[in-house]
């Protein structure tokens, strides 16, 4: 998990406070199915899974066969492991096949997995939460993202437009854009990316590994290593990093700091061949 993927979910537990305290206060003039999900979502925030997979299974029950019915089983897959957390999304679209979170997330489960295959299936789900909700910018993001795994740069670009249009100064969407157009040789149109992902938001740590990284590629290695020691000031056990400010600390023959930098990618990632590797150099 990235350390920006990590304050985001730390922001979305902090909005679910407000829910909570709804809930627990009482719910006055609200429908029962409506109250039962919103315990569904207190549950989602407080990571109480057992009591969550009750709850879901107790509306599953209650009221089978009425509208809503399927939050139950797309609620569910928060509470479940593998392949059972699938299992419960599919029975959601299968009860509400216009239902765009639930293809949303299913296209996750899928777009998790390294198979291209999986990435394929990954973007037809997200296609098809995109025709039922035409503004969904996390689902044109998360597209993006599996095309860029794919390939598939440009069509992913596409994508990371389409979701910077409904959702404009997106950090993340603007460094996986800047990615894709990297690896389309792109510099310039990547720098850009880069930089203003950063304006954005100061603190999102992969803009700056990467925009590192296009600096490393420019020979520019003092600018490249101003942008990792500001990555890693913000999240210093970031391992990917490590091993690029490592990389560029041999090039300058900074042998020491660079043995620092390979010694604690190692030291959190004990299994990763190229911290090991920079390490021997």
């Amino acid at each position: 998990e990235s350390p920006d993927s990590r304050r985001q979910a730390e922001a979305r537990i902090r909005e679910a406070v407000g829910l909570i305290e709804v809930v627990e206060s009482g719910w006055e003039g609200a429908a029962p199915l409506e109250v039962l999900v919103a315990k569904c979502y207190v549950a989602v925030a407080k990571r109480d899974r057992e009591k969550g997979k009750a709850l879901c299974h107790e509306g599953i029950e209650r009221f089978r066969g009425e509208m809503g019915a399927e939050e139950f089983w797309f609620l569910l897959h928060w509470f479940s492991p593998e392949p059972e957390g699938r299992a419960a999304l599919e029975k959601a679209v299968e009860l509400r096949p216009h239902y765009p979170w639930a293809q949303y997330h299913l296209g996750h489960k899928l777009n998790h997995k390294s198979a291209p295959e999986a990435k394929k299936k990954a973007i037809h789900h997200y296609g098809l939460a995109i025709v039922s909700f035409p503004r969904f910018a996390r689902a044109y993001y998360a597209r993006g993202n599996a095309k860029s795994d794919l390939g598939e740069y440009r069509s992913a670009i596409a994508d990371f437009d389409a979701a910077l249009s409904y959702r404009p100064a997106w950090a993340a969407a603007l460094t996986n854009r800047g990615i894709s157009r990297y690896r389309l040789g792109d510099m310039d149109g990547a720098l850009e990316d880069y930089t203003e992902a950063i304006r954005c938001d100061p603190d999102h740590v992969k803009a700056h590994n990467n925009r590192a990284i296009l600096y490393g590629a420019k020979g520019d290695l003092p600018a490249a290593l101003a942008d990792l020691d500001e990555a890693l000031r913000m999240a210093p056990d970031y391992v990917i990093g490590r091993k690029t400010r490592g990389i560029y600390y041999l090039e300058e023959k900074r042998f020491a700091e660079a043995l620092v930098d390979f010694d604690t990618a190692v030291r959190h990632a004990p299994h990763d061949a190229e911290a090991y590797l920079g390490r021997a150099l």
